[in-house]
């Protein structure tokens, strides 16, 4: 039957070209003959348009096509019947495997997200997300990143972390940082799946190159070492991307990490830059902790840190040591200044108890 149908289609379309060539020849004859006839052109644009507008007709009333309609009315008529009628699995299917994906979408998510009431271990959003990953090949005809979102969430929310962890490592759904960041949510409000959580986050986040929170969710995890060996072959991490991480998985050791050689290449952060950079945070502490511990090491090492510090300036270690007598790190904060005006070109403008500026320094 559709075979004829596309044999009667083929031969309208024949019909209707021979229609057209006739129709613009016929035209062409009549500007020819015209006596007040506009530019060629502008004629030809507004006749090809016509011309346009018989085919789109012509198109409206194809056999084939009408056929086609017809029966995706009745493929989406049946899905309302097996919705109608509580079969929630049958309709979930049937709209997962629709004919152009006609049914693949949040609307009928949200249909099914109604339904209150219904018998069965999984609701019928979770079922038809189900249906929707079982359907297409891996990383082929994805879900979309809303219902991807929206399937996980409900996923989640009804406690089936094993369906989430499919979905994500066989790749059955579409990837997005905001979908690491459900992930990640879940998992610091569900501690009995938090190391799970993380390491699909990082998955994700990798995949849609969020490479920031893929490292800080392995520091979470505890993984530093595999942390820093991804930071370190991640060409586009930044410094940014650095003090992000940190400000994210705050400790000592992490700060140490950070600004240390890494097989032989170089620290990615000073101890300089951090300290000034969690200035007046809730993280200063941890920063001056980082600095005591510097200075418990002897033997010249606070002095060594700060000479050698290419990423922070004489002013800004003046105002490391300035907030440090603040907050009460007075040893500390001495010791700071007293290096920095050990050094030629060194001016010490103001020393108060309070505060401690060096306005103007040079190393030679």
């Amino acid at each position: 039957m559709c075979g004829q149908l596309c044999l009667i289609s083929n031969r309208m379309v024949i019909v209707c070209r021979c229609k057209q060539l006739t129709f613009l020849n016929e035209a062409i004859s009549s500007w020819e003959k015209s006596a007040s006839r506009p530019p060629l052109l502008e004629f030809l644009d507004s006749e090809l348009e016509r011309i346009s507008e018989m085919k789109d007709v012509f198109e409206e009333d194809d056999p084939c096509k009408v056929r086609e309609s017809e029966l995706l009315m009745d493929y989406i008529e049946r899905f309302s019947d097996l919705f109608e009628a509580g079969e929630y699995e049958a309709a979930a299917y049937h709209a997962a495997k629709s004919p152009h994906g006609v049914l693949r979408n949040m609307e009928t998510m949200e249909r099914f997200k109604s339904v209150t009431m219904y018998e069965g271990e999984l609701p019928p959003a979770l079922l038809f997300f189900q249906a929707l990953t079982i359907s297409v090949q891996p990383g082929k005809r994805l879900p979309g990143e809303v219902l991807s979102l929206e399937g996980v969430r409900c996923a989640l929310q009804h406690g089936y972390i094993q369906l989430v962890t499919f979905w994500v490592t066989q790749h059955r759904l579409t990837y997005s940082e905001e979908l690491g960041d459900v992930i990640c949510s879940h998992g610091a409000e569900d501690p009995r799946v938090a190391d799970t959580c993380l390491a699909l986050a990082h998955i994700v986040y990798t995949a849609c190159g969020v490479l920031r929170k893929a490292a800080l969710s392995m520091c979470r995890r505890g993984l530093i070492s595999g942390a820093f060996e991804f930071i370190y072959k991640s060409r586009d991490f930044t410094v940014e991307d650095c003090m992000f991480v940190l400000r994210g998985c705050p400790s000592l050791d992490l700060m140490q990490d950070f600004t240390q050689l890494y097989e032989g290449k170089p620290a990615l952060l000073s101890v300089g830059f951090i300290c000034h950079s969690l200035l007046k945070s809730d993280l200063e502490d941890l920063a001056f902790q980082l600095l005591e511990k510097i200075y418990a090491g002897g033997q010249g090492a606070l002095e060594k840190t700060i000479l050698n510090d290419v990423m922070c300036s004489a002013e800004s270690w003046s105002e490391i040591a300035t907030r440090c007598e603040q907050r009460g790190w007075h040893q500390l904060a001495q010791k700071i200044i007293s290096i920095l005006l050990s050094q030629p070109g060194a001016v010490c403008l103001s020393q108060e108890q309070d505060s401690v500026e060096l306005m103007e320094h040079v190393f030679m």
